[in-house]
C-alpha cells in the first residue's frame, strides 16, 4: 500500500518538483521517495505515541497554509530528518536540500491528505501496516482508535 501511494505521488509531483526546485528529474523522484518514507515513519511514530488528535489535524486538510503546515509539531519534527536524508542520499548541499524539502513536504502532505479524504480505506490500510509492526496490543489499539476516529471524521 505504501509503495503504491508513493508511486502515485511520484507521478503527480515529480514534474512540479523539477520545475520549482533546483533538482533534476532523478533527484526529484528520489526526494519524493525519501519524503514519503520520512512521512510514513513520522506518522508511525505518532500512532505509536498515541498522538491521535494531532494526526487527525494533520490529515484533515485544515492546515492548507504552508507556513501553518510546516509549523505543525509533527511536520516540523520530520523536516530535519528529511533534509539530512536528502543530503546524505543525493549528495547535495544542505541549502539545496532544505529548499527542496520545504517544497516537497507540503505537496506530499497535500497529496496524502487528498488520498485520505477521497478514500479513508487507504489510510486505514496504512494504519494497519503501522500497527502490525508492533508486538503489543497497544500499537494495534492505537491504530484501531485512529482508524475509527478518522473514519468518523471523513464521513460525509
Amino acid at each position: 500500500m505504501i509503495s503504491e501511494l508513493l508511486n502515485m505521488a511520484k507521478k503527480e509531483l515529480s514534474g512540479t518538483v523539477t520545475q520549482n526546485t533546483e533538482l533534476n528529474q532523478e533527484q526529484a523522484e528520489k526526494t519524493i521517495d525519501i519524503g514519503g518514507n520520512t512521512l510514513f515513519e513520522g506518522v508511525q511514530q505518532q500512532v505509536m505515541s498515541g498522538n491521535l488528535p494531532q494526526l487527525m489535524s494533520l490529515f484533515s486538510g485544515g492546515l492548507s497554509d504552508t507556513s501553518q503546515l510546516m509549523s505543525n509539531p509533527i511536520v516540523s519534527g520530520m523536516v530535519s530528518t528529511f533534509v539530512q536524508r536528502v543530503v546524505s542520499q543525493l549528495g547535495i548541499s544542505e541549502e539545496k536540500a532544505t529548499s527542496a524539502v520545504n517544497f516537497v513536504l507540503p505537496h506530499l502532505l497535500s497529496f496524502f491528505t487528498k488520498q485520505v479524504s477521497q478514500n479513508s480505506g487507504n489510510f486505514q490500510n496504512m494504519l494497519g501496516m503501522f500497527g502490525s509492526s508492533s508486538s503489543t496490543n497497544t500499537g494495534n489499539d492505537l491504530t484501531s482508535g485512529l482508524t475509527d476516529m478518522l473514519g468518523g471524521f471523513f464521513k460525509k
